[in-house]
């Protein structure tokens, strides 16, 4: 039923978020973001995480335009593909046959981001990433350990200037359980 509910969430802010914007924009100045298209960025943010594990934490990551002038031939449309590599910190919480449970974690993760500019300001993205976890600090459970774990998003970036943007996403990782992420923040190009 929560994963239901998060799914439906994520979908009903994007679906506003297309909503709240102008039917006609103007075509997007690639210019703006380097002659060949995207540049560089740094993104920090909070995140929750809510199914078998729920966590909170925050994180930080560095993405580096590998086409930055992206697959879409059309004018107004910018895109790029970035490979985005971070670290994530979160604080894990449960219940389990009547005990409650936490750890911390350390959570590198590192893989590709696609965004399309839809609108001047506006550019959904999806990401597709692997990553480690390495329990930091836990109760005396006794079964934690390092664990791979691969996770999908999709997200959207809102510009408010050049050089800063909203940044929001909702995805689904294996970390220790199935588990849906929610990741809201700030971009900054560089």
């Amino acid at each position: 039923m929560r994963h239901r509910f998060a799914w439906l969430s994520g979908i009903a802010v994007t679906a506003l978020l297309f909503a709240a914007a102008p039917a006609e924009a103007a075509p997007p100045d690639a210019s703006d973001y380097g002659d060949s298209g995207f540049g560089m960025d740094i993104s920090a943010y909070g995140l929750i995480n809510f199914g078998w594990h729920t966590s909170l934490g925050a994180g930080a990551q560095f993405a580096y335009p590998i086409v930055p002038a992206g697959f879409v031939r059309n004018p107004r449309f910018r895109d790029a593909l970035h490979i985005e590599g971070g670290l994530d910190f979160g604080y894990f919480f449960w219940s389990y046959g009547g005990h409650d449970y936490h750890m911390a974690m350390m959570n590198p993760v590192g893989g590709v981001r696609w965004a399309i500019y839809v609108l001047e300001r506006l550019a959904p993205f999806a990401c597709a990433k692997l990553g480690a976890a390495f329990p930091v600090s836990h109760d005396d459970y006794g079964r934690y350990h390092t664990e791979l774990y691969a996770l999908g998003t999709v997200g959207v970036i809102w510009d408010l200037s050049d050089k800063i943007s909203l940044r929001a996403e909702v995805g689904y990782q294996y970390v220790g359980g199935h588990t849906d992420v929610w990741r809201i923040g700030v971009l900054f190009r560089i």
